[in-house]
């Protein structure tokens, strides 16, 4: 076990050296490519769709910037690879959730013909036929509650088949987002942004969850259901009920996007807000060292103090505009049943319709209104979800400072000769892109110098010790030699070879972190303490 994870931490700490010893390679067998473990979850067992595409996508996903029309088209994009997934195991649990919604919905159809049933049997005025209709209506009456029965096993039937589909998409956005955060460069690290991050991280997983929820187990099966209900009328004769239903649906529909749309600012400047509260509240204990230093306690709570206030500012407008919004969808609802019951009243008493009709009626108005009264809070959440999707989308899109040149050639690593060549770098020159935030704090002491013009050779197995005050650029040679930066000019040779025109992502030989492993053991033990849950000691020990 011990052996296994340390291999396993050998991806996030991948040097090692060993006093006066040649540099050891980590065997072809053990070695761990995360590009190649997804691509074997993606094409095994379960379906993970690439994740180049989904960065694709969700960088596309821009709905504040784009019109309205097309950051739907987007959203629809986006869910298509998971409606419709590459594996067939997953491809069979999309089949069977839709077959069963469909089954449910003629079910729900099927469950108010069986309640007219019972009330026309019981109204029968005929006495002789009187044991007879009492049969009939027992009958329709266990028809009647078996069919309702069966609607919600459906249901839960439905719902535990989503389930493979929904965790399959939720994993692969949460991996990508995990992945690309790693890729990205040390210096939007340095930001120590990592509240807000992992907000926007924690929001944009759960926002395609939701959406797909809300497509599947509410805006498809009231589709389904309202053209059942309107086809059902429509065999009745009843054309001006069905055109009363269907207009109450669109201005529904209608008010509910409106006023949504109007919330969605405030629903911005609540998430804004919230992540403003989260990310105070993070980055000051994880600074809390800095805090006691300079007895700024007071002050973080003031601070967070005021960022809660907003926050809660900002939760009253939108449940006040919450509460409006409910109160019209309320009476369009009821607009709707009573014109549509008054003028089923007026045909039952025309001899047009019978009692029984009069209660499948009301039963069908009722049954279709139910779930479109969440149809404004399934129109809130997809909106929430674009919401937080766009900012998952910026995240995503922040592309690394250290990437790899268009054909890189692989760094084949023998020996472990180092050599700096006239190496120059200054903090100053890292750039945030992507629209991150700035820096609230220098990466190190050195961030004023960093190194200039730095000539050094290390023949293998040597060991050499770099010394000198703070700032004198002794954790910038090991960042360069990591890789984690790259300088402004000069070039760092790796067995006679230049380092960074050479790639990064490959495994040995092609990787000098990988393959050569140089052991590194940082002065702030917070980093590995975090990584490994343990203490000073044990970390040295692990070296």
């Amino acid at each position: 076990m011990a052996r296994h994870w340390r291999h396993e931490w050998s991806q996030f700490w991948p040097f090692h050296w060993r006093r006066r010893k040649t540099i050891i390679e980590l065997p072809e067998n053990e070695r761990i490519d995360l590009e190649k473990l997804v691509e074997r979850e993606r094409t095994g067992q379960e379906s993970l769709p690439n994740q180049r595409d989904v960065r694709r996508i969700l960088a596309s996903v821009a709905p504040f910037e784009l019109e309205r029309l097309q950051a739907f088209q987007a959203l629809a994009w986006l869910m298509k690879p998971f409606l419709w997934p590459v594996q067939w195991r997953i491809r069979f649990f999309v089949v069977l959730s839709f077959a069963l919604t469909l089954a449910g919905k003629l079910l729900t159809v099927l469950a108010p013909v069986a309640l007219k049933r019972v009330i026309d049997a019981l109204a029968s005025p005929s006495s002789a036929t009187q044991s007879a209709s009492v049969r009939t209506a027992v009958t329709y009456t266990v028809l009647y509650a078996t069919s309702r029965f069966g609607v919600q096993l459906l249901n839960d039937g439905q719902r535990y088949a989503w389930l493979t589909v929904s965790q399959a998409a939720t994993r692969a956005i949460a991996l990508t987002t995990f992945t690309h955060l790693h890729a990205l460069s040390v210096d939007f690290h340095w930001q120590r942004r990592t509240g807000e991050v992992i907000r926007v991280m924690d929001r944009g997983v759960a926002s395609l969850g939701e959406v797909l929820s809300v497509f599947v187990f509410t805006l498809l099966p009231t589709a389904v259901e309202l053209l059942l209900v309107l086809w059902v009328f429509f065999a009745m004769g009843s054309l001006w009920i069905a055109f009363t239903v269907l207009a109450s649906v669109l201005i529904y529909g209608l008010y509910s996007k409106q006023v949504t749309e109007w919330r969605t600012v405030h629903r911005k400047q609540y998430n804004e807000r919230d992540n403003a509260a989260e990310a105070r509240m993070v980055d000051s204990l994880l600074n809390y060292e800095t805090v006691k230093l300079f007895t700024a306690e007071a002050r973080e709570v003031n601070r967070y103090a005021e960022a809660y206030m907003a926050l809660q500012e900002s939760e009253r407008t939108l449940q006040a505009t919450l509460g409006l919004l409910n109160s019209g969808q309320s009476v369009i609802i009821s607009l709707g049943v009573g014109i549509s019951m008054v003028m089923a009243t007026r045909r039952v008493a025309s001899g047009e319709m019978s009692a029984g009709d009069l209660v499948m009626v009301n039963a069908y108005i009722l049954q279709l209104y139910q779930p479109l009264r969440w149809l404004g809070s399934a129109y809130r959440q997809i909106m929430k979800a674009l919401t937080d999707l766009d900012k998952l989308s910026k995240l995503l899109a922040v592309e690394p400072t250290v990437r790899d040149l268009p054909g890189a050639p692989a760094l084949r690593c023998t020996h472990g000769q180092v050599e700096f060549r006239n190496v120059t770098f200054r903090y100053e020159s890292l750039q945030t892109g992507g629209g991150a935030p700035e820096p609230t704090k220098s990466p190190s002491p050195a961030a004023a110098s960093g190194v200039h013009e730095l000539c050094f050779t290390i023949q293998p197995r040597r060991v050499v010790a770099v010394v000198g005050p703070s700032g004198a650029g002794k954790t910038t040679i090991i960042r360069l030699l990591l890789r984690l930066i790259e300088p402004e000019s000069g070039a760092i040779y790796i067995d006679g070879q230049d380092y960074y025109p050479s790639t990064a992502a490959e495994c040995a030989p092609g990787d000098w972190r990988r393959c050569a492993r140089p052991g590194s053991l940082q002065r702030d033990d917070c980093i590995q303490y975090r990584l490994w849950g343990g203490s000073f000691r044990r970390n040295a020990e692990s070296h």
